[in-house]
């Protein structure tokens, strides 16, 4: 009723001047109203007067109650689904957050008398917000639909017949609801826990982003809807990976897939790789509605792909190389033959002017001109041999071999071999050499492929060496004159022979 403001009385529903007493109002309403907790038991927190005479109720009897102790189902009727469908209603509620219409129900209630009385009712579920946004209550609205769906009353009147299909249909219809709303379920599903994923209007605006790419990444859901796509953490930390995304959303929007492969960020600020795609959806008449940018994380095949590349350069670099030090090496052995085919000669030359001069009336700065020539060219040929042994180690064919060995007893045993050429020249060969207190670690291996072992050529150098001073005109041949600063040759021999040791293998 109106109010008259010249009357000066206060209305019922007002409960102070100024102030509408809401919960009157509720409670007044010709609608069947029920008031929920917003939560999985969903009490009763009030309930119309309409509502509590329809379902032969008293408001202090169900207050606090949950709704579905106050109301069962029927246990009479074994095919009763009132309770499951009301409920799975009012959990979409709460998930969605938006108004959720129900087919009509079959939901018998209890008669004051005792027993289930039959109903069927047309119910509307809606959520309350709070000033924060958070659903604090649940609107259950009902309409008593039992007399057009009663098929006895409905035969007699064709209007109500009509009634009676459009609640049949209403109830297929629900049914197709239950599947789509299955299917949806299950593509959400999909979607939130697939591929990254979005769908964008084409402005280039987020309007829906998937769970996959805000959780794994570390963004803020509420930062990412309406803002440009391209201006997202995945892509706003560097200028050129923002204008290559525009330029796919863009693309797309024109209608053009896009696809490749991109850099991006986590929240985090880790740099990753993603492989990227922009699709366009078209509407039945091909029209574009919206772009759907999907993205997969590459980034460990990235690096794979990218380590393999690296080791195949290495191998290749390294083959290179190889070929190099094998070019490097047969040079070394070529060369050295050809050094030291010359060298014998001229040495061998040298060594019977030197034995035809040593009766013969030559002035001596000649004599210690032809000494000096064939001792650089002993030291020359050592060189040689020396670089033609290491080609031959670097190409496999010989391998130094140091043993444990006596020097003092090897070093006699190979001066023996002067004893002849000594003679001839009558010379007197002396070996001093007692023996060592060591054994030192020799090459001493003498084979077909190897003309001489380093340690002899170290001795014949020494003989050599010495042999050059007595040919002078000395009558003894020892194996340490004033040419050697050590009183023992093998001394020295040694400190040769341990240089030499150091890169060899060691055996028995």
């Amino acid at each position: 009723m109106p109010v008259d403001p010249g009357s000066g009385t206060t209305p019922e529903f007002l409960a102070a001047p100024g102030k509408i007493n809401y919960q009157r109002i509720f409670e007044s309403a010709p609608a069947l109203f029920l008031l929920l907790r917003a939560d999985e038991g969903f009490r009763i927190l009030d309930a119309s007067d309409a509502y509590l005479r329809a379902t032969y109720t008293e408001r202090d009897a169900i207050v606090g109650r949950s709704l579905f102790e106050v109301f069962p189902d029927n246990p009479e009727d074994p095919e009763a689904t009132g309770v499951a469908n009301l409920r799975a209603s009012l959990k979409r509620v709460l998930a969605d957050g938006r108004p959720d219409t129900m087919a009509v129900q079959k939901y018998d209630v209890r008669r004051p008398t005792g027993g289930f009385e039959e109903r069927y009712w047309s119910p509307v579920n809606a959520p309350v917000f709070g000033p924060d946004g958070r659903i604090l209550h649940v609107l259950h609205r009902i309409e008593d639909v039992t007399e057009i769906s009663d098929t006895r009353q409905a035969s007699a009147h064709d209007g109500e017949t009509k009634q009676l299909e459009v609640m049949l249909r209403a109830q297929e219809v629900q049914e197709a609801n239950r599947q789509l709303r299955e299917v949806t379920e299950q593509f959400q599903a999909i979607y939130d826990q697939g591929l990254f994923a979005a769908r964008l209007r084409l402005d280039g605006t987020v309007l829906d982003i998937n769970r996959s790419a805000v959780e794994v990444c570390g963004f803020d859901r509420a930062d990412i809807l309406d803002k440009p796509f391209w201006e997202c953490g995945w892509w706003n930390r560097s200028p050129e990976v923002q204008a290559w995304v525009r330029n796919a959303v863009e693309r797309a929007v024109a209608g053009e897939p896009f696809r490749g492969e991109s850099l991006y960020f986590w929240g985090d600020g880790s740099e990753h790789i993603v492989d990227f795609a922009c699709m366009p959806v078209r509407d039945a008449f091909g029209k574009v509605v919206v772009v759907v940018p999907t993205g997969m994380d590459v980034t460990e095949r990235v690096r794979a792909e990218r380590n393999q590349r690296d080791l195949e350069a290495e191998r290749r670099r390294a083959e290179a190389l190889a070929e190099i030090d094998r070019g490097k090496t047969r040079f070394f052995s070529n060369i050295s033959h050809e050094f030291r085919t010359p060298l014998t000669l001229m040495l061998g030359s040298l060594e019977e002017m030197k034995r035809e001069s040593a009766d013969a009336a030559v002035p001596p700065q000649y004599y210690d001109q032809m000494d000096l020539v064939h001792r650089n060219g002993l030291r020359l040929l050592k060189l040689v041999n020396t670089l033609l042994d290491f080609s031959r180690i670097e190409a496999e064919r010989v391998q130094a071999v140091y043993e444990a060995t006596d020097l003092a007893q090897m070093t006699a045993h190979l001066a023996s071999e002067f004893r002849s050429a000594t003679e001839k020249a009558d010379l007197a060969l002396v070996v001093n050499c007692p023996p060592l207190a060591d054994l030192a670690y020799v090459d001493r291996d003498v084979g077909t492929d190897r003309p001489q072992s380093s340690f002899q050529r170290l001795q014949v150098h020494f003989r050599g060496h010495d042999r050059g001073v007595l040919a002078r005109g000395g009558r003894q041949f020892r194996t340490h004159g004033r040419r050697h600063r050590h009183r023992h040759p093998g001394l020295r021999v040694a400190a040769a022979v341990r240089a030499l040791s150091s890169r060899g293998r060691r055996k028995g």
